[in-house]
């Protein structure tokens, strides 16, 4: 997100510096247009590369309250933790049905998933069971 951001400033910025120059203009903003395109295509391909759809079942052994919904550590039965973030915006779009868990409780996960720095797999739930 924060990359199209920048390369949304980028563009904006070169849109502006060409309008400013005495050269062809038109030519200067296609070109900068193209490149900006090109690295977006890049940039989707490499995020979308990077996600793959986890399934998880596990006990919730940490909740941590966020703005639309929350974010539940899950230990699965072999001790390994993961992170999900269980948000109202996301199980809308996915069709399904968001639901407050507490600790303690056992509860099965589906989404796209990645690991951070840390390698703790994080998973942006589309489903819960």
């Amino acid at each position: 997100m924060n990359k199209v951001k920048i390369l949304g400033l980028a563009v904006f910025a070169s849109v502006m510096t060409s309008c400013e120059s005495s050269s062809n203009p038109e030519s200067a903003v296609n070109e900068d247009t193209i490149k900006a395109e090109q690295t977006l295509q890049q940039d989707t391909t490499s995020a979308q590369s990077k996600s793959d759809t986890l399934k998880v079942t596990g006990v919730i052994s940490k909740i941590e309250n966020g703005k639309d919904g929350y974010m539940a550590t899950l230990k699965d039965s072999t001790g390994k933790e993961f992170v999900a973030t269980i948000s109202i915006i996301n199980l809308q779009k996915s069709g399904g049905q968001f639901k407050r868990y507490k600790e303690g409780e056992k509860i099965t996960v589906a989404g796209p998933s990645w690991k951070d720095d840390a390698n703790l797999e994080h998973i942006t739930v589309t489903n819960i069971e």
